[in-house]
Parts: C-alpha cells; sequence; structure tokens
C-alpha cells in the first residue's frame, strides 16, 4: 500500500451524511464502498452510521455536503478538525534572491496545513496560524484555511493567493482578503 502525507475520517454516528472532497494531490480511499465515486483528486460519497477514511497528498482543497446532512464528525490524521479547516487557500511566496525570509500568520479561526517545497519552511505556534520560510531563488507553495493577516518580510517578494498577487511593497502586514 502506497504511503500518503493524510488521513481524513468522515463518521457519521446516525444519519446520512453526502460528501464531496477534493485535495491537491492524489486521493485514494480506503474502503471504498459500491456508492462512493473517486477519480485522482476526489471523492464523492456517503456514510450513514459508519466511516470513510480516504487517504491524500498535499493538502485538503474543500470540502462540500451536497445534499443530506446528518449527525457527522471529521478526523484529520486522527485529530478532530472543523470542515471550515478542509476549504484551503493556496499561497505561493516568490523571489529571486538567494535567500529571501518571510513569516506569515491567518486569523486565530484558521490553520496553515503545510509547505509544499523542500526549501525551508516550517508552520510555527501551537495553534497552526503562523509559518515562516526562507525561499531561495525560487518559490515556496502554502496551503491554508482562513484569512491571511500578516506578511511580513525585509526582502523583495511577490506573494500570491489563489493566483491573485497581493501588494506587498514596504512590508507592511496586509489586512485580511
Amino acid at each position: 500500500m502506497p504511503s500518503h502525507d493524510h488521513e481524513l475520517a468522515v463518521i457519521s454516528d446516525s444519519g446520512r451524511t453526502d460528501y464531496r472532497f477534493e485535495a491537491v494531490g492524489f486521493v485514494e480511499p480506503l474502503g471504498l464502498n459500491d456508492h462512493d465515486e473517486v477519480d485522482e483528486k476526489a471523492v464523492v460519497g456517503h456514510v450513514n452510521g459508519g466511516t470513510d477514511v480516504i487517504a491524500f497528498d498535499g493538502a485538503p482543497k474543500g470540502l462540500a455536503f451536497p445534499g443530506d446532512v446528518g449527525d457527522y464528525r471529521l478526523e484529520l490524521d486522527g485529530e478532530p478538525i472543523d470542515p471550515f479547516h478542509l476549504n484551503m487557500r493556496t499561497m505561493r511566496v516568490e523571489t529571486t534572491a538567494d535567500k529571501a525570509p518571510y513569516r506569515f500568520a491567518v486569523d486565530a479561526d484558521g490553520r496553515i496545513i503545510g509547505s509544499g517545497t523542500t526549501n525551508e519552511t516550517e508552520v510555527i505556534g501551537p495553534s497552526g496560524t503562523s509559518a515562516r520560510g526562507r525561499v531561495r531563488d525560487g518559490e515556496d507553495t502554502w496551503h491554508f484555511a482562513g484569512a491571511l493577516v500578516a506578511v511580513d518580510s525585509n526582502q523583495n517578494l511577490t506573494v500570491t493567493i489563489d493566483n491573485r498577487e497581493l501588494d506587498v511593497a514596504g512590508n507592511p502586514p496586509v489586512g485580511a482578503i
């Protein structure tokens, strides 16, 4: 069995819950039912008094409940998670400098899942709402939920959120977008 970055469990204690889950990377249901559909990056299914477990690579891209919603709960890598945190945004930090350190933060209700790069990056703090990195003549890519509340660097960076460039000239913190 191949290794995956994360596992999402959709748990129904009672009643039927329809869902659609998408990830940035490859998804694989662990225990596919007849009524569940899967392609490389999405699973459409339902649980009714049971559990569906979905292994995936990268970051969550979205979770929707297009039909019935019963009494359900979610776990990401064995820990309870709010569905809000599974609707991720993508942030890219780019530079042509040799080493450009930066930090950013999301609001208290948000969560940073992590970086899709091999540069020096890390989520800092126990709440998962701030991160730092050091991009080297290239790009760092991050996935987060919530509102971006600050970007801080003394370097010339280009920052995009979902392919929309932010104005971070002068390097002040930026407001929620």
